[in-house]
């Protein structure tokens, strides 16, 4: 292939992609869970509470119909855990955010089915207060941690505008330190506008 018809082929895919290019925003409700573990000195640490309702932001930009790019901001709600010394134990609870950046690939199926996955960076912080049980008390499971997000999921396309997916997503450690660990992941249905 000489080099105009290598620069007339390069043209035409960047033409194909720009008019597939299409930016999108969505908002949905899910499930989210905590795994809490860990000790600080005589405290134990377990969960109590293992799922809360979540809610989601994501915008993003399809740059063809199978590769985009995307952001994401979740609350992951509050979980609770046990803060136990023995058999004394005290309740504490946590609360979880997320926001990332992911890159997303996309397989459309038949009768506007797709599946799709997503691999990027999160930036987990959580908030929560110090954890005491029979006058021993920890520090405050508190703090921003950054750690990998991977999602899977599947999706229907209603129209050229509105689409539905029903996604996982693993955020990694939300937090570790102070004797207290905790990894988050999610269940959710959201809906996404094309512009």
């Amino acid at each position: 292939m000489n080099a105009s018809a290598w620069a007339a082929s390069l043209a035409a895919g960047l033409a194909a992609g720009s008019a597939s290019a299409q930016w999108y925003a969505g908002a949905g409700l899910g499930v989210a869970g905590a795994a809490i573990d860990g000790s600080a000195g005589a405290i134990g640490l377990s969960a109590r509470d293992k799922r809360n309702t979540s809610f989601k932001l994501v915008g993003g930009y399809q740059f063809t119909p199978h590769w985009g790019v995307e952001a994401q901001f979740t609350d992951l709600g509050r979980a609770g855990y046990n803060a136990c010394v023995g058999a004394t134990c005290g309740a504490g609870s946590v609360g979880l955010r997320q926001w990332s950046v992911t890159g997303t690939g996309t397989y459309t199926l038949a009768n506007n089915y797709f599946v799709f996955g997503k691999l990027g960076v999160t930036w987990n912080q959580a908030r929560g207060d110090a954890f005491c049980a029979a006058g021993a008390c920890g520090g405050s499971p508190a703090g921003t941690r950054s750690d990998l997000l991977a999602g899977l999921g599947v999706g229907y396309q209603f129209s050229r505008n509105i689409s539905m997916r029903l996604e996982y997503e693993h955020f990694g450690r939300a937090v570790s330190g102070n004797g207290f660990s905790a990894k988050a992941d999610n269940w959710s249905a959201s809906l996404r506008y094309t512009f």
